[in-house]
């Protein structure tokens, strides 16, 4: 990584700014003149051979970070024309499958709209072999409803007929039962006139019994009295 001109000059002030301390820490005696004026251009000089040096060293850095880069670009380049060439294939592929694909739906509607006609004229077929069954059902409940009232008028007039044969015998038993009532009335009139006759008969025998039984005692008493 290279040292930019802002760095070095921050450097050089920092080194500037405690130089004489440096110096005095080092040299226990003092310096004056010269001596202190002569070590200063050493140490600029140093400074200044190690900044070239350190520059030196970065700018080479540099160069081989950028060689780096510019393989690593390469090798990103290579990767992106094989990534676009693998695309491509993979597009023509997802093409060539999208084709057959689309063929085969194609293949299967027909399909489908063969067997929607099959349906359908099958479902017509159905819908007139319906519309004949019903035809027939109608004419079958026709039939079945016209023998049904020729039952039922046959069975109202069996009724009907069984009805007059019950209200004929109803009317004969109801003939007998009068009949009957009536000769019962005049038997119960008979025997209410046979009891009368014999209430009376032995209302008469217990006045002849209770007047013999006076006459009897009477004449009880007289010959009592006659002795």
């Amino acid at each position: 990584m290279a040292i930019g001109e802002s760095e070095l000059q921050r450097i050089g002030d920092y080194v500037r700014g405690h130089l004489f301390a440096w110096l005095n820490d080092m040299a226990p005696q003092v310096i004056v003149g010269p001596q202190l004026l002569e070590r200063t251009v050493r140490i600029e000089e140093e400074l200044k051979s190690l900044r070239e040096t350190m520059e030196t060293r970065f700018a080479a850095q540099q160069a081989l970070t950028e060689e780096r880069f510019a393989a690593v670009d390469k090798r990103f380049e290579a990767q992106q024309e094989m990534m676009k060439a693998g695309f491509a294939a993979t597009d023509k592929r997802f093409a060539a499958q999208q084709a057959l694909t689309e063929e085969r739906f194609v293949a299967v509607d027909k399909r489908f709209e063969a067997q929607q006609e099959m349906m359908k004229v099958g479902f017509a077929a159905a819908d007139k072999r319906f519309e004949t069954q019903q035809e027939m059902m109608k004419a079958g409940f026709a039939a079945t409803d016209k023998r049904f009232e020729a039952q039922q008028e046959m069975t109202d007039k069996r009724f009907e007929a069984q009805q007059a044969i019950m209200k004929a015998g109803f009317a004969a038993v109801d003939k007998r039962f009068e009949t009957q009532q009536e000769m019962m009335k005049a038997g119960f009139a008979a025997a209410d006139k046979r009891i009368d006759s014999q209430q009376a008969m032995m209302k008469a025998q217990q006045w002849i019994v209770i007047v013999g039984f006076v006459v009897l005692g009477t004449l009880v008493s007289i010959l009592g009295l006659a002795a």
